[in-house]
């Protein structure tokens, strides 16, 4: 629904700069500094990508935005604060990146799929649902920076176009009419055993 590049425009992201997204609050659990210093390694092989961080929390954004001097990369990293318009982030996402070290269902992530973006992710709970590797998106080895930068390479590497396909159909099984249908069916599997 959103002009990628007028939306880029807006946000000061230049036109041939690949975005690499990230939708979290900025918590300990959320593991931010983790993503900067996993792209930061990224970024010297690959200099056209961003990273875009939505969600906010001062203390964070203020450390992330120190972080990011010292490792030479606060020129291709945004912060974004807290936003209620999550979806034009997603119109300008090539990919999605999640290092949390717990994650639930990871709302994030489901909105990345529905969008069409695909996700790199440590392997927490929800996530470990959603991401069929591969397919959907992949998961990142170990928490540690250069395992996130190779998931990045690994991720942006692949076929996107069939990925973002893949993304959009993976989700589809959390939608309102499925989640109705199972819904019915566990009414009408105990109504039948009584």
């Amino acid at each position: 629904r959103y002009d990628r590049m007028a939306v880029k425009k807006e946000f000061g992201i230049a036109e041939n700069t690949r975005v690499i997204l990230s939708v979290a609050r900025l918590t300990t659990q959320k593991n931010p500094l983790l993503l900067l210093e996993g792209f930061a390694l990224f970024s010297k092989m690959r200099p056209l990508y961003a990273l875009v961080i939505v969600g906010g929390s001062p203390k964070w954004e203020m450390l992330l935005g120190t972080r990011a001097k010292e490792l030479g990369v606060a020129n291709r990293v945004f912060l974004f604060g807290t936003r209620k318009d999550v979806a034009r982030f997603y119109a300008i996402a090539d990919i999605f990146v999640s290092t949390s070290t717990i994650e639930g269902f990871g709302i994030a992530h489901a909105e990345a799929l529905a969008c069409g973006v695909p996700v790199l992710s440590t392997k927490t709970a929800g996530p470990d649902e959603m991401i069929k590797e591969g397919e959907n998106g992949f998961f990142i080895s170990e928490s540690a920076p250069e395992a996130v930068a190779e998931g990045l390479e690994k991720t942006v590497s692949a076929d996107l176009e069939t990925m973002r396909r893949k993304a959009k159909e993976s989700i589809e099984k959390y939608g309102i009419g499925q989640t109705a249908a199972a819904y019915e069916n566990l009414f009408s599997d105990q109504k039948s055993s009584l």
